[in-house]
């Protein structure tokens, strides 16, 4: 997970070169940086175009152009403090060397083609220190290794919904960006047995009986998404937030090389679980960065953020008709579930034409009047309608326990991404990771009610300004916040230090027969069993494993490789 917060520090090594520490990590030696830079690049090798994750002071880059003086470079700089410095020491290189900084997701995507249409098709992506990938805020650096891994071949997925839940809809978004990637997918749609989880509040009273009844029921929900996978030969079992897996189902999907990634849409404040899920899966994607997640992390989950978005498909301009218009239509509108603060926050626009939708409102004192339809549930389709009639969306977020808007506030809800998608206008409270996604200028932000109402009224008084932002945000979503870059980042990183299991067709074995047929040599033995938590393993992906590391070769490394390179050969000239 990348920091809240960055700590640089500049230092003179022995060697009289500066180094630099962020947030307490060496990123070069403190003895001699430009002599473990020339070992770095030495390492290296050839490539006609290089994607350095993580450059710091940029003694890598500069070893790396003295040994391939033709190869052309992009830095991909997560630490924003270093950028000044980068761009300066390589301002002179006649744009063979460019620098990106991979500080927030804001034109991550011009970003991304920036880097492609740079680089060519034939690049290499390595780390200038080690674990930089892990501080990119970006998701540049997994979307460009999905589009130089998989995006050929893209890998079969499994998508699990909740048998019930605000995750639901999520579910679906994801099949579609999934799809739009190439690859083959299948929704386990759980709300079938939604009926069944309500009727046992029918049958007993009994706390017992309800959480053995309960029990049985997330089971036999588990063992459908084992089997499942199985059938499709699914290489991803992607669940969302509250879907029905059971601990054992995750051994059992990884115990068969499947890998397993959950995305917790979740606030972890309120809903806790997440931290028993994380250290069970390969990767684990919450919506939030904070202690919680330094603290899986260092209990050694794979941890990636990753924001909510909006699906094209689904969240889009609608024309209304007039009766629509009079049914959804108001100056002011808020769609979602009647969350203690917004009870308290709504009442100081009682004054106003508001309209509130959705449930949870009944016997909100004061508000009664701008409840719409007897407080149901809106669907989907409704909401966009909603969007779309409405002078101004008020998009605040849920709290428990704060009065009005909360303080401290940190992830961003789907309702941002969806409204913003629909050219709808909306004033949002703040949030601190909002700026990383969109700018002042494309979503106005409101820290308390005083500063909401002001925002709205100022809104409803000026249709140009809100056009004008509505087309900002809009611009920006479809840019840099759809599913399809999420699902991109998503796999990207997942598969970032293995390859799918439907792609062994493309030199793929498993570890453990490498293992048996290495037979009575010990040392070859002792080197493959470093990779038994990959299942299965290419020539290529050992290869990779050992360039990345900067050590001597033992004689098993050096064999591996002279056999990649024959097996290279062998591809290209399609004697394999």
């Amino acid at each position: 997970m990348r920091p809240s917060h960055w700590h640089v520090e500049k230092i003179v090594a022995s060697d009289g070169n500066v180094t630099v520490r962020v947030n307490g990590k060496l990123l070069h030696s403190k003895v001699a940086p430009l002599r473990e830079a020339d070992k770095w690049a030495s390492q290296q090798p050839e490539a006609p175009a290089y994607a350095i994750v993580g450059a710091g002071m940029g003694w890598g880059v500069q070893a790396l152009l003295k040994r391939f003086p033709t190869s052309k470079i992009v830095v991909l700089e997560p630490v924003p403090g270093l950028i000044p410095d980068l761009q300066s020491q390589f301002n002179g290189y006649n744009g063979s060397i460019r620098i990106v900084s991979l500080a927030n997701r804001i034109n991550a995507s011009v970003a991304l083609s920036s880097i492609q249409q740079h680089l060519g098709s034939d690049y290499r992506i390595v780390e200038g220190y080690p674990n930089a990938a892990e501080w990119d805020n970006s998701g540049i650096v997994d979307r460009l290794r999905f589009r130089s891994k998989l995006s050929q071949q893209p890998p079969r997925v499994l998508v699990v919904t909740p048998i019930y839940g605000g995750s639901y809809p999520i579910a679906q978004y994801c099949v579609n960006g999934l799809r739009m990637l190439g690859c083959t997918v299948e929704l386990l749609d759980n709300a079938h047995l939604d009926p069944a989880r309500q009727e046992i509040d029918t049958i007993t009273d009994r706390p017992d009986h309800k959480q053995q009844l309960t029990g049985i029921l997330v089971s036999f929900a588990a063992e459908r998404i084992a089997a499942k996978a199985a059938a499709m030969k699914a290489d991803l079992v992607l669940a969302l937030a509250q879907a029905p897996v059971t601990s054992r189902v995750w051994d059992e999907l990884r115990n068969a090389g499947v890998a397993t990634a959950f995305w917790f849409v979740e606030d972890h404040r309120l809903f806790p679980y997440g931290s028993n899920i994380a250290p069970r899966v390969d990767a684990f994607f919450p919506i939030q960065c904070d202690e919680w997640t330094d603290e899986l992390s260092k209990q050694g989950a794979h941890l990636h953020y990753l924001p909510l978005a909006a699906d094209e498909s689904i969240h889009s301009e609608v024309e209304l008709n007039e009766f629509e218009r009079g049914r959804f239509g108001s100056d002011l509108s808020f769609v979602g579930a009647g969350y203690y603060n917004r009870r308290n926050a709504f009442l100081t626009f009682i004054d106003q034409n508001m309209k509130i939708w959705g449930d949870g409102w009944r016997s909100a004192d004061g508000l009664s009047r701008l409840v719409q339809e007897d407080g149901r549930r809106i669907s989907t389709e409704e909401s966009i309608k909603i969007f779309s009639a409405s002078k101004v969306n008020i998009n605040l977020h849920s709290s428990t326990y704060y009065q009005d808007v909360s303080p401290d506030g940190d992830f961003v809800n789907p309702r941002t991404f969806e409204i913003a998608a629909c050219r709808a206008f909306q004033v949002i409270d703040e949030r601190s990771l909002l700026p990383e996604l969109f700018s002042p200028e494309e979503m106005p932000t409101a820290g308390t009610l005083d500063q909401f109402r002001m925002q709205v009224n100022s809104a409803l008084a000026d249709s140009g300004y809100r056009q004008q932002t509505t087309e900002l945000a809009y611009n920006r979503v479809v840019a840099d916040h759809l599913y399809t870059h999420r699902m991109e980042e998503l796999l990207g990183y997942v598969f970032r230090n293995r390859s799918p299991l439907s792609h062994s067709a493309m030199g793929q074995v498993s570890v453990e027969k490498w293992i048996e047929e290495a037979g009575d040599d010990p040392d070859l033995v002792e080197y493959l069993t470093r990779f038994r938590d990959r299942k299965r393993l290419t020539l290529s992906e050992i290869a990779e494993e050992i360039e990345s590391r900067r050590e001597r070769l033992s004689s098993t490394e050096s064999v591996f490789l002279l056999m990649n390179e024959f097996y290279k050969w062998g591809k290209e000239h399609g004697v394999i």
